[in-house]
C-alpha cells in the first residue's frame, strides 16, 4: 500500500478588520498530510490524515481560527456594501480544518464566537427604548440573515462532513436557532409590547416597517404568534380562525376604525373629488 504526502503552500492577503487597513498574511508551508485509501463503505471527514495531531492543533490555534474569527466578525457587521473577504481562502481554510480532523473543534469554536456575538447584541438591545427598539431589532436581524447566507456558504464543507452526518441537521438550522434562542426569546415580550403601544397610536412607525418586523419575528418561530396572535393576523393571514357570524359586528367596527383613524391623519379625504376637472382654454378657441 503506497502512501502519498500533501503540502500546502497557502497566502492568503485581505484586509478583515472594521475600521484599519490590517493585512493578514497567513503562511502554511509544508504541513505534511498523509492520504491512506478508504476500505469498503467507511465514511470519513476528508482522505487525508494529519501526520501530527500536535502539529495540527498548533497550525488550528495560530493560523487557521484566527482567520476564520476575522473573516466572522466582518461578516457579522457588513450588510451591504464592498466587503474585503476572499471566499475561496476562508473555504480554504475549512477544508483544512476538516482534513486535520479538527471538525468537532471548528464547530464549537463557531458556535461560541455566534453565541458571543448574539448575546452581546441582546443586551444593548434590552436597553433601547420605545420604537428604537423596534428599529434596532429590524437591522439586527437583517444583518444576522445577510451574514448568514455567507456563513453557510463559507462552512459549507464543515456542513457536509460533520454537521449533517453526525448532528443530524445543518449549519444554516443551527445558527438560526442559535438566534432565535440569544436574542428573540430574549427581547421577544418587550418587542410586543412596543409594538402594540405602536399601533393603539397610529403611524408611529410606517406600516411597511410594522410590517417587516412582525413577518420577520413570524420567520424565525411561528410560536411567536401564540403571544400577540391579534397583532400578528394584522399582517400575517390564517392566524386566527375562520371568522364566523357571530364576528362579522367586530369586524365592522374596526373597519370603522380604521378608517377613522386613517382619515383623521389626512390619509383619507371624502371630499376629494374622483377626478381631476377638466381645464379648457378657450382663449384658443375660434369664434
Amino acid at each position: 500500500m503506497s502512501i502519498r504526502t500533501a503540502a500546502f503552500s497557502w497566502k492568503p492577503r485581505c484586509n478583515l478588520t472594521d475600521g484599519g487597513d490590517l493585512t493578514t498574511d497567513l503562511t502554511l508551508n509544508a504541513v505534511p498530510l498523509v492520504t491512506r485509501p478508504m476500505e469498503g463503505n467507511e465514511s470519513n471527514e476528508c482522505d487525508m490524515e494529519p501526520l501530527s495531531v500536535a502539529m495540527s492543533e498548533d497550525v488550528y490555534g495560530r493560523l487557521l481560527w484566527p482567520q476564520l474569527e476575522q473573516t466572522l466578525q466582518q461578516m457579522l457587521h457588513f450588510r451591504s456594501g464592498r466587503c474585503s473577504i476572499s471566499f475561496e481562502q476562508v473555504y480554504s481554510c475549512v477544508y483544512k480544518c476538516v482534513c486535520f480532523h479538527l471538525s468537532d473543534r471548528l464547530f464549537c469554536d463557531l458556535k461560541a464566537f455566534i453565541d458571543e456575538y448574539l448575546v452581546q447584541r441582546a443586551l444593548e438591545l434590552k436597553e433601547c427604548k420605545e420604537t428604537d427598539l423596534l428599529l434596532r431589532f429590524e437591522d439586527l436581524s437583517g444583518t444576522y440573515r445577510h451574514a448568514l447566507q455567507q456563513i453557510s456558504l463559507v462552512f459549507k464543507y464543515l456542513n457536509r462532513f460533520y454537521v449533517e452526518p453526525k448532528l443530524h441537521t445543518t449549519l444554516q438550522k443551527v445558527l438560526t436557532n442559535t438566534f432565535t434562542k440569544n436574542v428573540v426569546d430574549v427581547c421577544i415580550n418587550n418587542l410586543i409590547d412596543v409594538i402594540v403601544a405602536a399601533l393603539v397610536n397610529p403611524f408611529t412607525l410606517s406600516p411597511a416597517v410594522m410590517a417587516s418586523i412582525v413577518t420577520d419575528l413570524y420567520s424565525w418561530s411561528a410560536d411567536y404568534a401564540k403571544l400577540a396572535p391579534n397583532v400578528f393576523a394584522m399582517y400575517i393571514p390564517n392566524i386566527l380562525p375562520p371568522m364566523s357570524l357571530e364576528d362579522i359586528p367586530r369586524h365592522i367596527s374596526e373597519v370603522r376604525w380604521t378608517r377613522e383613524t386613517m382619515t383623521r391623519e389626512g390619509y383619507l379625504r371624502d371630499s376629494a373629488p374622483l377626478k381631476r376637472p377638466l381645464d379648457m382654454d378657450t382663449s384658443c378657441v375660434d369664434a
